[in-house]
Parts: C-alpha cells; sequence; structure tokens
C-alpha cells in the first residue's frame, strides 16, 4: 500500500512521519488497519525517526523515537535493524516498555512488524568523535554537530555507548566574552598562551600526521597549573575546576584506572584530553599507560558473541598536570627508570616559577580567581569557527600550504637548538603542533595573536622543557643509570687487582673493578641490570662510541669483540663489559668496597 504522511502533537513537540499505508499513527497510539472503516489499537506512540547507514561498515542501524506515557517526554534510542526482527526472543518490546510506552496485551510482534515496515530517511552515522572521511570528504564529528561532509548527506554521531565526559562538550558565553575575559589573559604570559594553543594542536595531528602524545606540566601546588588547564580546555567545553565541578567539567582526573583511561581517550579522539592532578593516580604501571595513551590503541577483547571485538583506536592531544613528573610516576609505579619513548610521548615541563609574570604580584591572586571562573562560565565557543576553518583547509588545496608551514616551524625551533639530540628532535614536533594551532586558530578569529608572539611563547615553553631535559636518549639514560648503578653499589662490584681478596657471596656481584687497569667489568648476564635495560646493545654501542668500552677479545678473524677477558686474583677466568675509569671522571669520586 501506499506511504502516508502522518502529522501530529507527543506533548509539545509536533512529528511529521512517513508511515506504511497499513498502519495509522496519531498522538493517541499505532493502529493496525484491518478494514477501511476498523482498525486495532496496537501500542502507544512509537516511531522510526532515521535508519542509520554506517560509513566503516554498511551495517545499518535504526533510531526509534516514542512518547513516555510516564514522563509525558519524547524518548529516543539507537539499536541495530536485525533487532526489528520478530522472534520470542526479542528483546525491543521490553525496552519500549521501560521506556514508558504502553503495548496491547500480546502485540509485541505487530509492534515489530509495524516498526520494520515503517519508511524512514537514511542517515550515516559516525561513531566516534573527531575526524573523518566520506570518499573524498573530510568531515570533523562532534557530539551535537558534524562538521562538512558531503552535499545532500545527513550525518549523525552513533558512538556504541555515550562517555558521560561527552556531555561537557558544549558553549558558554559568546566568542567575544571569552576573547575578552580568558583569550586576553594569556597575553604577555607565555605558558598560558602556550597551553591555549595545545587545545588548537590537538585536531591538528591527523592533518598534519603527529602520533598522539602531549605536555605535562608539574610542580608545587598553588602555582596555577589547574588554571592553565583550564584555560585549555575551555577552547572545547566547560572548563570548570574539577575539585568545584567533578561531574560537568571537561577536565577529567587521573584517579582512574587504566581500562577506564581507554574509553577516556576514545570519547576524546582528536580533541584535547585534560588530565588533572596526576598525585591522585592509582595506576599499577604509568608507564604501560603512557605508551597506551600515546600509542592510540585498546587491548585486543572479546564481545558477547565470543568474537574478537575490533581494537578501540584513537588519537589524542593530552594536557596533564601534577605535584610531580610522568618520569617520577613511572618510576614510582614500576620501579624502574623512564624509557625514552615515554618521556618523549608525554613532555615533562616543570612549572615551577611564575606562571604569570604579565600579571603583578599584588594583583596575582585576584586575577587567577577571576580567570578560574571565567574558565567556567565562557567556554567552547571557539571551537566551531575553529573546526570549520579546519574542514576547510581539509578539504581544499591551502592544507599543503599549511603542511609547509608545520615543517618551517619545526626547522625553526631545531635550528634554535644546535645542542639537541636526535631523539629530542622527535619531541620539537609537538612544539611546532602548538604554534601552528595558535597560527590557525588566529587565522580563523578565534584569536588575535601575532606570529612573533606565538613563536616566543613556544620557545619560551621549549627552553623550559630543554633545561629540565638535558639528555633524554635511551642509551644516555641507560650510561646515567650505568653510573648511578656502580656509585651506590661499591660492595657489588669486587677488586680484581692483583693480590686483592675477593668479597664472599658471589652471587650477589654484579661485577668487578681493576684499579691498576682503570676498569668496571660486568658480566653479560648482569649488564641489564646494571643499566636498568633488558636491550642493552644501544648503551654498549654509544660506550664504544664514547671510548669508555675497553676490548682485548677478538673473533676468529682478529676482529675486537665489544668484550674483554679478565683474570681474577683467584686464577679464574671471567668475560664481560670492561668500562674505563675515565667514563667516572666529571663526576664524584667513586668510593670502593
Amino acid at each position: 500500500m501506499a506511504e502516508n504522511i502522518s502529522i501530529f502533537k507527543c506533548g509539545e513537540i509536533e512529528v511529521s512521519i512517513s508511515i506504511d499505508g497499513d498502519w495509522h499513527i496519531n498522538e493517541t497510539g499505532v493502529y493496525k488497519l484491518i478494514k477501511p472503516d476498523k482498525k486495532i489499537f496496537i501500542c502507544s506512540p512509537v516511531w522510526i525517526d532515521s535508519k542509520i547507514v554506517d560509513v566503516n561498515t554498511g551495517y545499518v542501524k535504526v533510531k526509534i523515537k516514542g512518547f513516555n506515557l510516564v514522563s509525558q517526554k519524547v524518548f529516543w534510542f539507537i539499536t541495530e535493524m536485525a533487532n526489528l526482527l520478530t522472534s520470542m526472543q526479542n528483546q525491543l518490546p521490553k525496552i519500549l516498555a521501560n521506556c514508558g510506552v504502553y503495548i496491547s496485551q500480546g502485540e509485541n510482534s505487530k509492534v515489530l512488524e509495524y516498526l520494520a515496515r515503517q519508511p524512514a530517511p537514511t542517515v550515516y552515522g559516525i561513531d566516534k568523535l573527531g575526524w573523518h572521511q566520506d570518499e573524498e570528504h573530510q568531515l570533523f564529528v562532534l557530539p551535537e554537530q558534524i562538521i562538512g561532509g558531503q552535499d545532500g548527506k545527513e550525518y549523525c554521531y552513533t558512538p556504541d555507548s555515550y562517555a558521560p565526559s561527552q556531555k561537557a562538550i558544549t558553549t558558554s558565553g559568546t566568542l567575544e566574552s571569552w576573547q575578552q575575559l580568558v583569550v586576553s589573559v594569556c597575553e604577555g604570559n607565555p605558558v598560558p598562551l602556550f597551553a591555549l594553543g595545545i587545545a588548537f594542536a590537538a585536531p591538528l595531528m591527523q592533518l598534519l600526521n603527529v602520533d598522539g602524545g602531549g605536555f605535562h606540566f608539574w610542580g608545587h601546588s598553588s602555582r596555577g597549573k589547574t588554571t592553565i588547564l583550564q584555560v585549555s580546555a575551555s577552547v572545547y567545553g566547560n572548563a570548570s575546576d574539577p575539585a568545584v565541578t567533578p561531574d560537568g567539567s571537561l577536565i577529567q582526573r587521573w584517579n582512574t584506572t587504566a581500562n577506564a583511561l581507554e574509553g577516556t581517550a576514545l570519547a576524546y579522539n582528536d580533541l584535547l584530553l585534560p588530565m588533572d592532578e596526576l598525585g591522585t593516580s592509582n595506576i599499577k604501571n604509568f608507564g604501560q599507560v603512557v605508551y597506551q595513551l600515546a600509542g592510540g590503541k585498546g587491548k585486543a577483547a572479546m564481545n558477547a558473541n565470543r568474537d574478537m571485538r575490533t581494537p578501540r583506536t584513537w588519537r589524542t592531544q593530552i594536557m596533564s598536570t601534577g605535584e610531580h613528573a610522568i618520569a617520577q610516576e613511572i618510576l614510582a609505579t614500576t620501579g624502574a627508570e623512564a624509557r625514552t619513548g615515554q618521556l618523549i610521548r608525554m613532555l615533562d615541563i616543570c612549572v615551577e616559577g611564575n606562571i604569570f609574570p604579565a600579571i603583578s604580584s599584588g594583583e596575582a591572586a585576584g586575577k587567577v580567581i577571576a580567570l578560574k571562573n571565567a574558565c567556567s562560565q565562557n567556554y567552547g565557543v571557539a571551537a566551531m569557527p575553529y573546526l570549520q576553518h579546519l574542514v576547510q583547509v581539509a578539504n581544499s588545496p591551502i592544507k599543503g600550504e599549511w603542511l609547509q608551514c608545520f615543517e618551517l616551524v619545526e626547522e625553526a625551533l631545531i635550528d634554535s637548538c644546535p645542542d639537541i639530540q636526535p631523539e629530542q628532535q622527535r619531541a620539537i614536533k609537538r612544539f611546532a603542533l602548538v604554534a601552528v594551532g595558535l597560527m590557525l586558530a588566529t587565522e580563523a578569529g578565534c584569536i588575535a595573536v601575532k606570529d612573533e608572539v606565538i613563536m616566543d611563547s613556544v620557545w619560551h615553553v621549549l627552553k623550559m622543557w630543554l633545561n629540565d631535559s638535558p639528555t633524554v636518549s635511551e642509551a644516555d639514560r641507560g650510561i646515567d643509570m650505568l653510573k648511578q648503578t656502580i656509585q651506590m653499589n661499591p660492595g657489588r662490584f669486587g677488586n680484581a687487582t692483583p693480590q686483592a681478596v675477593l668479597p664472599t657471596g658471589g652471587n650477589n656481584l654484579l661485577g668487578y673493578r681493576h684499579d691498576v687497569l682503570m676498569l668496571y667489568l660486568i658480566p653479560v648476564k648482569c649488564m641489564a641490570e646494571v643499566c636498568g635495560r633488558p636491550n642493552h646493545r644501544g648503551v654498549i654501542a654509544k660506550l664504544d662510541e664514547l671510548g669508555m668500552l675497553l676490548k682485548n677479545n677478538t673473533d676468529a678473524n682478529g676482529n675486537y669483540r665489544q668484550t674483554y677477558k679478565l683474570k681474577l686474583p683467584n686464577g679464574q677466568n671471567v668475560s664481560g663489559y670492561a668500562i674505563s675509569y675515565n667514563l667516572f671522571k666529571d663526576d664524584i669520586e667513586v668510593k670502593v668496597a
């Protein structure tokens, strides 16, 4: 039969839907037409609002709306198309009943038949926030709005589950009030301006091919760390202090679990992930969490059908605060020194000094309180114009120009650091991304900051990081650990000098020292413990490069191996890595047992 258009009111809402000719719906309910003059009541008002095609899989879901007779409000939920199939096990009628729909006794199957046959417009569903590509079109997904996409197509956000934190991605105030009360306070204050740039940098990671990661600002309390986190969060949503508004704030806290962080990261995909109070964390292996968050891929798991679920993926720009460094948290939770890969992904920046130098000391307390209040009342208003501009850039040839700009900024920052190491160069990308984020935000009209001011701010924070992290090379860190182990454990290195008496309890030894040959000999099996790295090849290679690795052991061709043979006072021959005493010449004299 032909389709009909039914128009009726549900509470205060006017509803207009297409309906199969065998059925009728009005404000009183759904009816099955038996004859032209006879109809049977099936249920109170419920209908298919749209059919949703997943842009990635092509699977179809339906958005069901209805009228809750108890609350007198319209409800909605999304379910799989397969749930409209009639079967004794179908739970959909129960779900509808729990939503306040009255179903006539024995008419469950007719409710399902009615919904399955109802025509509805097609929309395209996306299950994750952030960037998506639909054919040749780049679009950006927010909880309540899709920016961009193909003409003639309607899109909607359809996650597997809705994260409560996404309710904080909202707006309050105007762009002008946010600029006046929040952005203006960042002028002349490099760290707050940089924090603002971290937020604008988040959606650029995908466009400019930068891996996930972020910045951790640490120092003693009452230094304004949470305040600059609020400044950054105010770009996208409710930036209230989480200590004051824990449920409504976009800012999350570290007092969570590693598994819960997966869901949090997914909920902030391609956006800023603001995390406060590292000291509240009770995560047992924080080093693994750093890799996981920055790597952007969750653990493999099974779904309800015992099939392997596709691992969740995300890309986030993290801004974190706390009273101690990420490196300290990793050491405390794992007992091992932080790896270079972890420290490059999450950059520790110490902010013991004045975060707001442009504000006089007498006005500082009052202005910081005013800024915190402004962030809780003016927020989210820059996100839409900024993301609209990025979508326009992403779908036009000028995207290449911004990629070139990013590379030029990165080169300029590297050139300004003549002694920078290769590992540190990897981190420069994060600083360059912040600079480009601020430049694009200026181009979009969200802020008004000159390029030279932006670069000064980024360079200021870069110097803070470099001053606190003079070396982050994995090999150099391994050498530092080796030196520390030897200096702090003199009793675990037996005296191999002729006529010396070797200590008993040799199983506890980590190696030997020889005061005549001026070397420490570390057996191969002990090297991992001494330098704190299971894979110590890079450490050995670096020692060799520095001329600190002594060698006297050769292969069949007469080529030197990286090991050294030493005869102990008891006549026993041992082999291992020989470290020259010269490695310690710039350190405090090593104590001997």
